[in-house]
């Protein structure tokens, strides 16, 4: 099928920079590098010029402002990235560059091929170059006017062996759809390009989770399957790779051969499990517990993810390793578990309000205790129910309004449950508790 497969991420505490399959390009989008990458940034104006410096750890300052005052930031990130194979210059996101003329964006771009000789500077088309990302909402205005005019202006203006990345998103009737994928065939461009199916294999942001999502990439790909013959290939995101795995093999093997769609998600697994070198499928029920009840969730099953030994070629390509990534798994398995067993009851007395209460919010932080994700926060901020994902928490609202009918001694009581397990200090704890009841 596709020549090409590729899957870019962002870093987190329990990811890898990237998991990809043969992979080709390192995809840098400016203002939102990689965190292995150090954290710089380059904002610029319409016309190109630096407008913004971020800085830049473990290098100081100084090269940074000496490369904006020579006006090309570009030389910079070569400097922080110079193993890259290209660099990928998105046409706006978040924009703000309204009525702005393709051809700035095609100055850009030349500027940039000068800038790092020898490799390839290759425009990502999202939402067309000078389109209003303000006015009453990102994507408030059409995307189809600024994109064929970027396009038609790329087409014209470009030179020497260049390359493009067209972005859809994860469905139609969302966002752009698949105007930037359409576009670039109706401009005869489609030959130089890979397909960018933004958030099939996970959405962004994502708050951690091992989150199946097989329907969408079988969407994406059976709708740009008609471009494999004529295409480079395609290309993938995600933000937390090692939660999502399943995803990217399932978005790999479906890009490499289409027939692998129509395989059930159950086969799909079984066939991944095998891969990594589990047999039996201990890890199927890991993978998908945020859509299993608790009567599917044996009380020993974490366990015995815990006691898989994953030694196939493939599980050793793991970020982190095998050992690592099954102790993830089973830390998820038991969060689930937990919080459907403490939830699956209405309390009868104040005593198991308290203490239902008390470990559904346990089992949910220790979990976040694992990734620590702050979302775009920062680390050491405190833990807040956003960092989880809501149809997790949902449950716990539920099963909180149950307790509150108990009075507030309950809130006090489950508080001082979640301190002495050293899981928030004390009155945080009440806070967050407080927060489920006042909400729910």
């Amino acid at each position: 099928m596709f020549g090409e497969i590729a899957a870019f991420s962002h870093s987190t505490k329990i990811s890898a920079h990237s998991v990809s399959a043969s992979p080709r390009h390192l995809a840098v989008f400016p203002g939102r590098l990689p965190a292995g990458a150090g954290k710089h940034f380059v904002k610029r104006t319409h016309t190109g010029e630096p407008a913004v410096e971020g800085n830049v750890e473990g290098l100081g300052i100084g090269r940074a402002e000496q490369a904006l005052r020579e006006g090309n930031a570009l030389l910079h990130q070569a400097g922080l990235l110079d193993n890259a194979d290209a660099f990928v210059v998105i046409d706006g996101d978040p924009g703000g560059y309204a009525g702005a003329p393709p051809e700035e964006y095609l100055r850009i771009l030349r500027s940039d091929q000068s800038a790092v000789p020898g490799k390839r500077v290759i425009p990502m088309i999202w939402n067309g170059w000078g389109r209003d990302t303000a006015g009453e909402g990102y994507w408030s205005t059409p995307v189809l006017p600024t994109v064929r005019a970027s396009l038609e202006s790329l087409k014209s203006g470009m030179s020497g062996e260049w390359e493009l990345l067209p972005g859809r998103s994860h469905r139609e009737g969302w966002a752009n759809g698949r105007v930037p994928v359409a576009e670039t065939e109706r401009a005869g461009l489609m030959p130089r390009s890979t397909i960018f199916c933004y958030e099939a294999i996970e959405f962004e942001p994502s708050e951690p989770a091992a989150a199946i999502q097989f329907d969408l990439i079988r969407q994406a790909l059976k709708q740009e399957s008609q471009f494999s013959s004529v295409a480079k290939g395609v290309f993938g995101n995600a933000q937390q790779p090692v939660m999502v795995l399943p995803n990217l093999y399932f978005f790999a093997r479906g890009a490499a051969n289409s027939d692998y769609l129509e395989k059930t998600d159950s086969e799909v697994l079984a066939d991944f499990a095998r891969e990594l070198g589990d047999g039996k499928g201990v890890l199927i029920p890991a993978w998908s517990c945020l859509k299993l009840s608790l009567r599917d969730l044996p009380a020993d099953h974490a366990q015995k993810v815990r006691a898989l030994h994953l030694d196939t070629e493939l599980a050793r390509s793991i970020p982190g390793g095998p050992r690592r990534y099954v102790e993830i798994l089973a830390a998820q398995l038991e969060s689930r578990r937990g919080l459907l067993a403490a939830t699956a009851a209405p309390p009868t007395t104040a005593d198991q309000a308290a203490t239902s209460l008390a470990a559904g919010a346990g089992a949910l932080l220790r979990w976040w205790h694992v990734h620590h994700y702050v979302g775009a926060g920062k680390k050491g901020d405190p833990f807040q129910w956003r960092f989880l994902r809501e149809d997790q928490v949902r449950p716990l609202r539920e099963h909180a309004t149950r307790c509150a009918a108990f009075g507030p001694a309950v809130i006090i009581q489950a508080a001082g449950i979640l301190a002495s397990e050293n899981l928030l200090p004390l009155d945080e704890a009440s806070q967050r508790l407080s927060e489920l009841t006042s909400t729910a």
